[in-house]
């Protein structure tokens, strides 16, 4: 922030606070303002105890951080120590969302249409190696977010748009 302003530090939480829309009886605004007191947006750490309190505000939905957890999933990489791939755990909900069938006994699934041989942890659970199992989770995941978009959700970013000027999705 503080390269894209001269503004003091301590200015910053306050000035962000008062440019929020204020108009209506869910205002963003007056939100704010009640939860934060003028000390906490006039502190070092004022913008910081702004966003905190923003990001509890537009919590993000399950899709969304289920859609974060697959893109972290698939950033990780192992370290150049480990000689094995790491398992994969799934849950009884994410393999029924995955449409898996499995065949016990071959000790293998059907993940997502393509058959993968499974492996068995110490305490006799199956898991799938992450190296084994090569989905094109981004396009999985933005196919799932496309397909829950909701009314409401579509109404919600219509007034964010109207609210904030009619800004371009980039800048929205």
């Amino acid at each position: 922030m503080e390269g894209l302003t001269d503004l003091d530090k301590k200015k910053m939480g306050i000035a962000i606070a008062l440019s929020l829309p204020e108009e209506g009886i869910n205002s963003i605004q007056d939100k704010v303002f009640s939860n934060l007191s003028l000390e906490a947006l006039n502190a070092d750490d004022g913008i910081d105890k702004l966003i905190e309190f923003m990001d509890k505000i537009f919590k993000k939905d399950e899709l969304s951080e289920a859609y974060e957890a697959y893109s972290e999933l698939d950033r990780f990489r192992r370290n150049r120590c480990c000689n094995e791939a790491p398992p994969l755990l799934l849950s009884k909900d994410s393999m029924k969302k995955a449409k898996m069938k499995l065949d016990l006994e071959n000790d293998s699934a059907n993940i997502f249409g393509k058959d993968v041989q499974l492996q068995c942890t110490s305490s006799g659970h199956y898991c799938v190696p992450i190296d084994q199992l090569k989905i094109y989770i981004k396009v999985t995941a933005t196919a799932l977010v496309a397909t829950q978009m909701t009314k409401d959700k579509t109404k919600i970013i219509e007034k964010l748009h109207k609210q904030f000027a009619h800004p371009s999705a980039k800048r929205l």
